[in-house]
């Protein structure tokens, strides 16, 4: 019930499930200009990196069976927190984990 005494209803909001213990190696960290990114996850379709404030500066397709992927840092991607995100086929997140660059 709102302060004015009205009764609504909430709007419905998805929420996807990130696999918790997902299969990822980063090495190394804290990096410095050579992100490895090595996974043994199934379903992977890409990676995306992403600041901690959620803008996205990179995302690659990974090639079927791909394990390992190597990301060279950028001159604009300044020191600090970073998030690395795993998508499937869907566009759904299925993996995130945290690293940082020097």
């Amino acid at each position: 019930m709102d302060k004015d005494g009205s009764v609504g209803l909430s709007p419905v909001v998805k929420v996807e499930k990130v696999i918790q213990d997902f299969k990822t190696i980063i090495s190394p960290n804290p990096v410095k200009n050579e992100l490895r990114i090595q996974t043994t996850q199934s379903g992977v379709a890409g990676v995306r990196i992403l600041t901690t404030t959620g803008v996205v500066l990179m995302q690659q397709k990974i090639p079927a069976m791909q394990q390992l992927i190597i990301i060279i840092r950028k001159p604009q991607w300044s020191a600090g927190l970073y998030y690395a995100e795993w998508f499937n086929k869907d566009g759904q997140v299925i993996g995130r984990t945290k690293f940082v660059f020097e």
